[in-house]
């Protein structure tokens, strides 16, 4: 038998620490599937909430409130700040991160600039980028 192991307190010791290590593995295993559920019911919100976008006949609107349905889904899921400062921590395609940056763009441009007009093309484009983006968190 190893002298090391002799003691009955090394032996103690181990066995703590065999424990506090399951009890981290719980834990951890626990926070990871709490986290994919919430994210599950943050995004199936915003998917009923979508549907209700097909009612707001003004292109501008429509992606002003598209905008604001991913946000929230966002902050339901824990992340914080600006919609810029949230789309930046999150891992995503680069095409798919350019094409929601480039619908953010416009998104800014309809909220700050009054008198920005917005075809119904250019918002079905912003709309498809936001959902696909939806998708993919």
């Amino acid at each position: 038998m190893n002298p090391l192991l002799k003691d009955d307190s090394m032996w103690f010791f181990l066995a703590i620490l065999a424990a506090l290590a399951c009890i981290s593995l719980v834990l951890i295993l626990l926070f990871q599937w709490k986290q994919k559920n919430l994210r599950k019911k943050s995004v199936r919100n915003a998917q009923q909430q979508w549907k209700k976008l097909d009612r707001i006949t003004d292109p501008g609107r429509r992606i002003l409130e598209a905008q604001s349905i991913i946000d929230r889904a966002l902050n339901d899921m824990g992340y914080r700040g600006t919609f810029a400062e949230k789309l930046q921590r999150i891992q995503t395609q680069p095409k798919e991160f350019q094409d929601v940056w480039d619908a953010l763009k416009l998104r800014n441009r309809i909220a700050h600039e009054p008198g920005t007009i917005v075809s119904p093309e250019q918002a079905n484009t912003v709309l498809h980028a936001f959902k696909r983006f939806l998708h993919s968190i």
